[in-house]
């Protein structure tokens, strides 16, 4: 298994489509440094405004995943299902259609391969979405003092019915850094869901884009039944104002592991094609 994944991992890091969905990522995430982060510097230096008492700008409310007044953030995290899939969500369509699977099944077992698969897709997807998003917290916290948010500062959009408020208050980079890792989470999940959809679909594009898809479908159906917080690229982000509770969102990614997971793995032992 170990070699299997070790296998998966290098065929992930050299995908051709890895560079483009890492450039689209890092484009985002430093436009938003270059054209916001820098602009509130700029103005803080004009003003002089460069302790807590003066209410400045600060990397908990001024980063990527902290700003919910600019475009980029809210790009970005539109984006995230088709920047997780992009690199090799369709790498196990591709080793279907190229014969790839008919080669490795004579050397190791089916599920030894699939369980690679799935966790290769997992990790590249969740490595592609949350590293540009640790280049702007990095810029960020090197422009913007990393003062502690208050909440009387009115200039943060985490309310005390939020997730995870108490932290954000009180330790506010442990909060990033939880965020991060249900970035990570559901990013691999989203890039999995094109795993299940290679047994439905022989379009290559289909493949690809069906997190997008499914992620946009989710939460346009969400936003009008009004419970638009339940949608993970609503919830994902973490200066989104919403109260969605952890275990709604354990209980999402839960399903969308036992759904993706279920018929990668069900179907990929049973389907005599492999």
């Amino acid at each position: 298994m170990g070699r299997m994944l070790k296998l998966e991992l290098s065929r992930a890091l050299r995908s051709r489509l890895l560079p483009t969905a890492l450039i689209v990522g890092l484009l985002i995430a430093v436009s938003h440094y270059l054209f916001v982060v820098l602009e509130y510097r700029g103005y803080m230096e004009a003003a002089d405004l460069w302790t807590a008492d003066a209410h400045p700008f600060s990397v908990f409310g001024s980063w990527l995943g902290g700003d919910p007044f600019h475009m980029q953030s809210s790009l970005y995290f539109i984006l995230l299902p088709a920047l997780a899939s992009l690199p090799y969500a369709d790498s196990f369509f591709l080793d279907r259609k190229s014969g790839y699977i008919k080669q490795i099944v004579t050397r190791t077992k089916k599920s030894r391969y699939l369980a690679a698969k799935y966790i290769a897709v997992f990790i590249v997807a969740g490595l592609t979405v949350v590293l540009p998003l640790l280049v702007n917290l990095g810029l960020t916290a090197a422009t913007l003092p990393s003062l502690l948010p208050q909440i009387t500062w009115g200039n943060f959009t985490i309310g005390a019915n939020h997730l995870w408020a108490e932290t954000f208050y009180t330790q506010p980079y442990l909060y990033v850094a939880g965020y991060l890792g249900l970035i990570f989470l559901f990013s691999g999940l989203f890039a999995a869901i094109a795993l299940a959809v290679s047994f439905v679909s022989e379009n290559r594009f289909i493949v690809m884009l069906s997190p997008f898809l499914t992620g946009l479908f989710v939460l346009s159906l969400l936003s009008l039944l009004g419970e638009s917080r339940y949608s993970p690229l609503d919830f994902l982000n973490p200066a989104s104002a919403h109260d969605t509770g952890l275990l709604a969102i354990l209980a999402e990614a839960l399903t969308l592991l036992l759904v993706t997971g279920g018929v990668f793995f069900l179907k990929g032992n049973c389907d005599d094609v492999l």
